[in-house]
């Protein structure tokens, strides 16, 4: 038994040294950057600091404070000043650029260069949506005591993570459907979530032998079908195009009901729910284009390759629908998409993916947002 503890341990060794992660586990890169919070909310994990590599940039300095927000540790409040609350996925986190480069870093400099004591939270999550983080805003209301919000609505992404919004933190990993069900009940998948070894067989299993692997099991509930019911394929959701679909009754599959209603019902309740948390004080809701949405020719050549007829989408359609929704329940909204399209080349706003901000492309909408929430705060 000891000598095939210590071959175990020697193997596990190895797999730690050399295995090389397959790119579509590039997430297991983030171990340790996620807690849940008291009501099982994806928070950032309290006192986390390291070097995380994201995608094919250079590894960016990350420090998460104690309250699970990006960034310093914050002193104690002083009179006079005033917090302000961003909430929403990695672009506020600020994926791929380092603690001070994101862009609510930005909009706290900008506001403290123009006269205004203001202390700025950076509660973004990667790989969450709208309605994740109202449930942050819940969270760290009371902790950090913001005087105004900053709701951020990722066009990417954030409309699919809330149809489907199930989520799970197990060893300091984000878990989506279908890991987040098999994380709570299949020891096999906690157990390749711990050890490299076993991460390393499971992989083996699932490209060899699929019909042994713990997602063989995996059974969609009544509730996921009926939420995921008429969306696009998963290769066609990524950008967000879909949204921009002219007929509101669409469905992308045969015999489902209309899907826009439906997701734009999703964020009208994370809405209301945001305006219960606020209790009266301002929220600033912020659309967040990809690079798809600001460049139309891009968006076009992407819905041509899906052989999707570009002209039953219309650019810009999702961004005023998301904005209408907004301004329906009384709560300002911000399109950032117009001032992204005057800043010049839009390759340069964009890390390589096409959906999360460079270096400059945080800076100028920290920039834009800065003049945005010194206007909330008057």
């Amino acid at each position: 038994m000891l000598g095939l503890c210590v071959a175990l341990g020697a193997l596990e060794l190895s797999f730690r040294a050399f295995w090389e992660i397959p790119p579509a586990m590039a997430g297991m890169e983030h171990v340790g950057l996620y807690a849940a919070g008291e009501d099982g909310t994806p928070m950032l994990a309290p006192g986390f600091h390291g070097e995380l590599q994201y995608g094919d940039g250079a590894p960016a300095a990350t420090s998460i404070n104690s309250l699970g927000m990006r960034g310093p540790e914050l002193r104690g409040r002083v009179p006079g000043q005033r917090r302000v609350l961003v909430v929403g996925d990695s672009l506020p986190f600020g994926y791929g650029v380092e603690d001070g480069q994101t862009f609510p870093a930005h909009i706290e400099s900008r506001l403290r260069a123009g006269g205004l004591d203001a202390v700025v939270g950076n509660g973004g999550v990667p790989g969450t949506g709208v309605s994740h983080a109202v449930a942050r805003m819940r969270l760290l209301d009371r902790a950090f005591g913001p005087d105004a919000f900053v709701i951020c609505s990722y066009l990417g992404n954030d409309a699919i993570d809330d149809a489907l919004p199930a989520r799970a933190v197990y060893g300091g990993l984000l878990h989506m459907w279908p890991m987040c069900d098999l994380v709570e009940t299949s020891w096999r998948t906690r157990l390749a979530f711990r050890s490299r070894l076993a991460m390393w067989a499971e992989v083996w299993i699932f490209t060899n032998k699929p019909e042994w692997s713990p997602l063989a099991s995996v059974t969609l509930s009544p509730e996921v079908v009926q939420r995921a019911a008429g969306l696009p394929l998963d290769g066609q959701r990524g950008h967000g195009l879909f949204l921009d679909v002219r007929d509101r009754g669409h469905a992308w599959a045969a015999g489902a009901g209309p899907v826009i209603p439906r997701l734009e019902g999703y964020l009208r309740a994370a809405l209301l729910q945001a305006k219960e948390v606020a209790a009266g004080r301002p929220i600033l809701f912020v659309i967040l284009p990809t690079s798809a949405h600001v460049d139309e020719g891009k968006g076009r050549r992407m819905l041509q390759a899906w052989q999707w007829a570009p002209e039953d989408y219309e650019p810009g359609l999702a961004r005023r629908r998301w904005q209408a929704v907004a301004e329906d329940l009384g709560i300002a909204a911000f399109d950032v998409t117009p001032s992204l399209r005057g800043a010049g080349q839009v390759d340069d706003l964009y890390l390589s993916d096409g959906g999360h901000f460079s270096v400059r492309g945080n800076q100028l909408v920290g920039r834009w947002l800065a003049d945005e929430v010194a206007e909330l705060l008057r």
